[in-house]
């Protein structure tokens, strides 16, 4: 079976790892030429994918893998992923879905568990709802496919396309996160693919998913690079507060820290040159002057002192100090030894 040629194994490794023939061909062939206009729609809650994007996609669920199974099977590996509007909680595939999504070609399966599967697969083109064929088993489209012009770019569309690259550079100083995954997607930019390049741009920047899925909405290539670069503006500004926040914190900290330091020194040197004593000394040394004014039998004397000697072990910073000093300030602020005279007198 077809089936048997995507999917492989993996229950014996904790990670997939993908094999066999994954070469992505670049040549240009009118999509509704190979795809079915009825194709199997998979939702999806983490944002739009885009167009000439290669990904590992994790899939979990019986119903997924029955869809993708069927992709593969029946499909020639084909099948679309449509972001969700409004989740239906009681019935996922039930949810209300935009109307405009990606079409994506299979070209590794891997099955972790028996619900689990890891899909590699890249986004093929954009296509736009035209009726809901079935609803069940599987959700399944009609659609129109809505490819970029294969004609040579004019000079407003390059100029589109440099200005974007000028403001990836721009960000490329400043987000090494960007510069990692766009540095995957190096070999694939071009010029005289503006609408790819707008689309790989977009598949790695973090904007919010309905400004992404408004992106992948618009097939006119000039509106869509101009809204492209208001979304790399955003993640311009954006990455510069980001890096202001740094700045102001780490300031805020480096001059906390110095402070502390120079409060803990200036401390220590007046100790040594016994100018000021720390916190416990001040303590013992007030519960000691106290001691002395007072008549102690024999009995509090000894529980004071055996409380003043586990008071000079403990850290100030402990709950047990601040027991035993209040414990020592009870014991010594009692009038031991001061009698009043007794009136037996009666009236």
């Amino acid at each position: 079976m077809i089936y048997s040629n995507y999917f492989s194994s993996n229950t014996d490794n904790s990670s997939a790892e993908y094999t066999g023939d994954e070469t992505v061909s670049d040549d240009l062939v009118l999509v509704s030429d190979v795809i079915p206009n009825q194709i199997l729609i998979a939702p999806a809650t983490s944002g739009p994918v885009f167009p000439g994007v290669l990904q590992p996609i994790p899939f979990s669920g019986q119903k997924f893998i029955d869809l993708i199974r069927t992709s593969v099977e029946e499909l020639n590996g084909y099948f679309g992923m449509v972001m969700v509007k409004e989740e239906d909680k009681k019935n996922f595939f039930h949810s209300e879905l935009y109307k405009v999504g990606t079409v994506l070609k299979i070209y590794k399966v891997v099955q972790f568990e028996e619900a689990v599967v890891n899909v590699l697969a890249q986004g093929i083109q954009r296509f736009s709802y035209i009726r809901t064929a079935r609803q069940s088993p599987l959700l399944t489209w009609e659609v129109e496919y809505h490819p970029d012009q294969l004609v040579k770019p004019s000079d407003e569309l390059k100029s589109y396309a440099l200005s974007i690259i000028s403001s990836v550079k721009e960000l490329l100083k400043t987000n090494s996160i960007f510069h990692e995954q766009l540095k995957l997607l190096s070999s694939s930019i071009s010029l005289e693919k503006p609408g790819t390049l707008m689309d790989l741009i977009a598949s790695v920047i973090s904007a919010d998913s309905d400004k992404l899925q408004d992106l992948l909405e618009t097939f006119d290539l000039l509106k869509r690079g101009e809204k492209l670069l208001i979304l790399l503006q955003e993640e311009i500004e954006l990455t510069h507060l980001q890096e202001d926040i740094q700045r102001q914190i780490q300031e805020k900290m480096s001059k906390h820290q110095r402070e502390f330091f120079l409060r803990e020194q200036l401390r220590v040197i007046k100790k040594e040159l016994g100018m000021e004593k720390d916190d416990k000394a001040s303590e013992i040394e007030k519960i000691e002057n106290r001691i002395k004014n007072l008549a102690l039998s024999s009995e509090a004397a000894k529980v004071i002192q055996e409380e003043l000697e586990k008071l000079q072990v403990l850290e100030t910073s402990s709950a047990e100090f601040h027991v035993t000093r209040g414990y020592l300030n009870t014991l010594t602020e009692l009038p031991w030894g001061i009698f009043s005279d007794d009136n037996l007198g009666h009236t």
